[in-house]
């Protein structure tokens, strides 16, 4: 008979929409922060990025060097 009264249901269900709207809104927060993180990573890949392509032209700066270089070092 308890279960068939209108208020404990009543409670059941508001306490199950509850339970729904706080799962909700901890998935909510999650994903906000799984964003940040990922706006986060990104700008660190970018700059991560420009730092590869200017050791890469310093490489192939150096490598000249070497390559002009050497001729005069085996001649003394």
């Amino acid at each position: 008979m308890l279960l068939r009264n209108p208020l404990i249901i009543s409670n059941f269900t508001s306490t199950r929409k509850g339970q729904a709207m706080e799962e909700k809104e901890i998935l909510l927060k999650t994903i906000e922060g799984l964003n940040a993180s990922i706006v986060s990573l990104s700008a660190i890949n970018k700059k991560q990025a420009e730092q590869n392509v200017k050791l890469q032209e310093r490489i192939k700066e150096l490598t000249a060097q070497i390559a002009w270089l050497e001729p005069s070092t085996l001649r003394a």
